[in-house]
């Protein structure tokens, strides 16, 4: 995932050298700078991509390697915590409760809409991903609530989960 950067190395020959895929592919987005080997960009597609690069001198030498690269998909993000909502009570403060989410791309970015919203009295502040407020009076009993966070690839990649919230009378 990323950016892809290696200068394959060499030892050796007379003069300029001159770098050549002959044959196979590198991986769409990557590219060979001819004068130095290095192999860079952004990757495309993924997959296993074979192929062959050779290097040549000025009298001319000339040695070649075969070579895979392998572009694995990125990991989209997981929302990891917490294992469970805890229970709120009506007119009395819920305990603020931050959600956290690991893997994807970084930055990863919560998305501000709940669905369905929390009920009456609670927040969701989705720059710091924290359940807050007081529930108010009729906001008592239990719903699925739906959070998202996406990343920073290209596409985005998603994650959601759903957590059950119980608000109770005291």
């Amino acid at each position: 995932k990323g950016v892809y950067n290696q200068t394959v190395q060499v030892t050796g020959g007379i003069g300029t050298l001159v770098w050549g895929v002959i044959s196979g592919g590198l991986p769409p987005g990557l590219n060979l700078n001819p004068s130095n080997g290095n192999i860079s960009g952004t990757p495309t597609s993924t997959g296993s991509f074979p192929f062959t690069l050779r290097v040549t001198d000025q009298i001319p030498q000339s040695d070649q390697q075969n070579f895979t690269i392998i572009i694995n998909p990125p990991t989209p993000p997981v929302i990891t915590a917490p294992a469970s909502l805890p229970t709120g009570t009506v007119t009395q403060p819920y305990p603020n409760t931050t959600l956290t989410a690991s893997g994807g791309t970084a930055p990863l970015t919560w998305d501000p809409v709940v669905n369905p919203a929390l009920p009456n009295g609670l927040s969701w502040d989705a720059a710091t991903h924290t359940i807050s407020g007081t529930p108010l009076n009729g906001s008592q009993g239990t719903a699925n609530h739906t959070f998202t966070v996406r990343d920073s690839t290209n596409p985005i990649l998603t994650a959601t989960r759903t957590y059950s919230l119980t608000i109770v009378l005291p």
